[in-house]
C-alpha cells in the first residue's frame, strides 16, 4: 500500500528488475540498483535498463551495497541515470488511453473500426 510514498522518499531502488518496479521507478525519476534477475523477461529489462543508462546493476547483494553506497557518495552517478530516464515519455498510459478513445470516436474510414461502426448503423462494410 505503501510504495508509493516509499519511492517518493527514496534516493535510490534497490531491486530487481521486473516490469512493474521499473516502470514504476521510471515514472517517478528514480534511480535503480538492479540485482538477481530471474533468467527470461527480467534479464531482458537488466540488459535493456542498464544499456539505455536508467539503471546499474550488480551481480551480487554484496557488490549492490557497494554500488550503492557509491552512488549516495557521488551524485554524477545517480544523475546519469536520471538523465537517462527522462528520455523516456511520462503519462503514456494516459496517451495510449486518449489515442484509443480518439480512434475508437472517429476511426479512420478504411478502417475494420470504421467498417464494423457502418454496418452497425446500417452500411454496409
Amino acid at each position: 500500500k505503501l510504495i508509493d510514498q516509499y519511492m517518493d522518499a527514496a534516493d535510490l531502488l534497490l531491486t530487481k528488475p521486473g516490469g512493474l518496479s521499473s516502470s514504476e521507478a521510471i515514472a517517478k525519476r528514480l534511480p535503480m540498483l538492479l540485482v538477481d534477475a530471474v533468467p527470461g523477461v527480467e534479464s531482458r529489462n537488466l540488459d535493456f535498463l542498464v544499456g539505455e543508462g536508467c539503471a546499474l546493476s550488480a551481480p551480487d547483494t554484496g557488490d549492490l551495497v557497494a554500488l550503492a553506497a557509491d552512488c549516495l557518495a557521488d551524485p554524477q552517478m545517480t544523475r546519469q541515470m536520471l538523465d537517462a530516464q527522462a528520455r523516456f515519455p511520462q503519462n503514456s498510459a494516459r496517451q495510449l488511453a486518449q489515442t484509443i478513445l480518439q480512434l475508437a470516436n472517429h476511426p479512420p474510414r478504411s478502417s475494420p473500426v470504421a467498417k464494423y461502426m457502418d454496418a452497425l448503423q446500417g452500411g454496409r462494410p
